[in-house]
């Protein structure tokens, strides 16, 4: 058969009640899709014993024994396995059957590459840049060297960075409080002095 251009990982909300949760990508066999629950941001693999798949001609549907609880995700996607285990003889005529198959397959296996290849971060086209991640280093950040061409951890902890900020916030309100402190301490004063030069002219 023909594969269309048209992987695109499903992505479905739960809610308690559905069970069935269907997806529209080819796949040569039903082993190579595989489930995924989020719940807030945190992605497990199903296990297989929870649900069942049926496939059509173009995609299929994953029936779940219970409905997943609501407030999450179901994220159905394919993994082909990367082999070949189909052996050619010389011959013996044109296989044409197993060979769409094999090719199907490489183009199924290609899309899921293409599909993580979409979502890895990259440079603009005609970046001539080679960058190599730095060994991780507890509490750090990546920050780009002085010659922009490479990343590096920074010199001080990320939990040291918004310290220093908020020491800085408080110093600064610290100081603007005790600035305003002396300028009414100095209007005081000029009121008392006026005060006082009125009462001199008076006298």
């Amino acid at each position: 058969m023909t594969v269309a251009d048209n992987y695109d990982i499903e992505k479905q909300e739960t809610n308690g009640t559905t069970k069935i949760f269907s997806f529209n990508f080819y796949t040569a066999s039903k082993d190579f899709v595989k489930v995924i629950l989020e719940v807030d941001g945190e992605q497990s693999v199903v296990p297989t014993t929870d649900y069942t798949i049926k496939l059509n001609t173009v995609g299929g549907n994953v029936t779940f024994t219970r409905a997943p609880a609501s407030g999450g995700y179901i994220i159905i996607v394919r993994e082909t396995p990367h082999e070949q285990e189909t052996s050619f003889a010389t011959s013996s005529g044109f296989p044409a059957k197993t060979v769409e198959g094999r090719f199907d397959k490489l183009t199924a296996m290609i899309q899921e590459m293409q599909d993580t290849d979409n979502r890895t971060p990259s440079f603009p086209v005609g970046t001539d840049l080679n960058v190599t991640l730095p060994l991780p280093e507890a509490g750090k950040a990546l920050v780009w060297n002085e010659d922009e061409d490479n990343l590096e951890n920074s010199e001080t902890t990320f939990d040291e960075i918004v310290s220093d900020a908020i020491s800085a916030k408080n110093d600064a309100v610290a100081a603007k409080e005790a600035a305003e402190t002396a300028q009414g301490k100095a209007e005081d004063a000029q009121r008392d002095a006026e005060s006082a030069q009125a009462a001199a002219g008076e006298s």
